[in-house]
């Protein structure tokens, strides 16, 4: 009884493991996501979202200027990984300076708890870095742009947090809808820029690095309360000093 064999073309057997390939190239990128959860578990909401943004960045190769130092501990948590040593750097940079800005907010928030000043001054985490907000009253009389004794007090308080880091430093004035109309000032856009300007002008002498500040003034038209009271039109007097990230 003779077999018979088929004489079709010889069909090639498909490597089974090659999915060995794509299932390694997985759990490298699972285990570097893991590590940056784990170094970033005190961070907020908003700084989260900062650091997906700067990781895109850094991974898919476009430009970044995160220049600050990537010594430590987060670093080194990184190196088992796939990622090349730029992109550790880049992601060990941003854990870094997202953990300094977290002390530096808990360290004011707790500084102007113990001088009593949370009717005057509040420190706001957000996502471009940290806001320092005060109430015009405090630093000004009405219609002024000259710094009283007491402001003076409230901002040589602040310097030392500013100088916690290197990046910049914004000052921005805003003011109520209650126009002005004086030869100092002809109109609230000059009293808001020149209030900024006063305040950048003190802490140049104060020891912050001028390179590092910039002056803004906003009039009335980004208010955070109405204007239709007297208590709205206090909180809409302010001048913001915000502490930026190095990306912004």
């Amino acid at each position: 009884m003779s077999s018979r064999r088929s004489r079709g073309p010889k069909i090639k057997k498909e490597n089974s493991e090659r999915w060995l390939l794509t299932y390694s190239d997985l759990i490298t990128l699972l285990l570097a996501f893991f590590i940056i959860m784990y170094s970033i578990a005190s961070l907020n909401q908003g700084k989260f979202q900062q650091l997906a943004e700067s990781l895109h960045d850094a991974l898919s190769g476009s430009s970044n200027p995160i220049t600050f130092s990537s010594e430590g501990a987060n670093k080194s948590l990184l190196q088992n990984t796939s990622l090349t040593v730029a992109q550790q750097d880049q992601i060990a940079a941003i854990i870094k300076e997202n953990h300094l800005f977290s002390d530096i907010y808990r360290e004011l928030e707790q500084y102007i708890s113990a001088h009593h000043l949370q009717a005057s001054v509040q420190a706001v985490d957000e996502p471009k870095g940290i806001r320092i907000a005060i109430h015009s009253d405090v630093l000004f009389d009405n219609g002024s742009d000259q710094l009283r004794p007491q402001a003076l007090e409230i901002l040589q308080g602040v310097v030392p947090f500013l100088n916690k880091v290197t990046t910049s430093i914004q000052v921005n004035g805003y003011t109520d809808s209650v126009p002005i109309r004086t030869q100092q000032f002809p109109s609230n856009w000059y009293l808001s820029t020149d209030r900024a300007a006063g305040v950048v002008s003190y802490l140049i002498t104060r020891g912050v690095n001028p390179t590092r500040l910039s002056a803004q003034g906003f009039s009335k038209y980004r208010p955070i309360a109405t204007n239709a009271t007297a208590a709205g039109r206090q909180s809409n007097r302010r001048v913001d000093i915000v502490l930026l990230h190095s990306w912004y």
